[in-house]
């Protein structure tokens, strides 16, 4: 009897460490699933236990400081694919690095059983991003899917003209559009009774465009001018 109280007394640590390993393992795994509390960017989020989670493998463009293009859309299509709510789950890469320079997690992340990161290349409102050439699990599919995107001209690559695929940098897709105000046309001299010139805009216009009649462009190519007078939006 005294040596099996003995034996229990030495097994009784044992025993502990491995129920609290038993523990923090389950933990850590049902750690792995959570909801996304709100999205920063196209490739950042919070989650519920208020962790800030780096999507891995992928960059997106800035919507902080200097708006890059398509930065604001990327954030958008991120959004739609995992709302604020939304069960995801969350895993490392056993390769790579566990949490960044700013101690956000670096997970890939999914929802219903699809890979959120190769979704958004997939859309082409991200791409591959291999910090330090680190490749991790999904690289190939994520570099293909990037290519694939960029022949097919989808998101930032038919909208940004100076996107650039350099998975080992970053994805650079050029500064974000400035939004021009519409120029206001010209009033010309009182032999044309004031009638201002239609400017010569891209696109398509039409008379709900102007406040009133204007002299068109040579060749009327908006053919707004009906009686060929050569002024439009007149009413003849």
């Amino acid at each position: 009897m005294r040596v099996v109280l003995v034996r229990m007394k030495l097994l009784g640590p044992l025993l502990v460490t491995a129920i609290l390993f038993a523990a923090f393992t389950t933990a850590a795994r049902a750690g792995d699933v959570t909801r996304v509390k709100s999205i920063t960017d196209g490739d950042t989020i919070r989650v519920t236990s208020g962790q800030r989670v780096r999507l891995l493998q992928i960059d997106t463009p800035e919507t902080h400081g200097q708006t890059e293009c398509y930065g604001k859309q990327a954030t958008a299509e991120l959004r739609k694919l995992i709302p604020v709510g939304t069960t995801i789950k969350l895993a490392a890469d056993a390769h790579l690095d566990k949490v960044d320079s700013y101690h956000r997690l670096l997970r890939y992340v999914s929802v219903r059983g699809k890979l959120v990161q190769l979704e958004m290349v997939r859309r082409g409102a991200a791409a591959p991003y291999f910090y330090d050439g680190d490749r991790g699990t999904y690289a190939a599919k994520l570099l293909n899917a990037a290519k694939a995107a960029k022949r097919a001209k989808r998101g930032a690559w038919g909208a940004c003209p100076h996107a650039r695929l350099s998975p080992t940098h970053g994805w650079d897709t050029g500064p974000a559009a400035k939004h021009s105000p519409t120029p206001t046309p010209t009033p010309v001299s009182s032999g044309d009774g004031g009638i201002p010139l239609q400017p010569d805009l891209p696109g398509d216009q039409d008379c709900s465009d102007f406040s009133g009649p204007v002299r068109v462009l040579p060749g009327d190519p908006d053919h707004l001018d009906a009686d060929g007078d050569g002024i439009g939006c007149d009413g003849n």
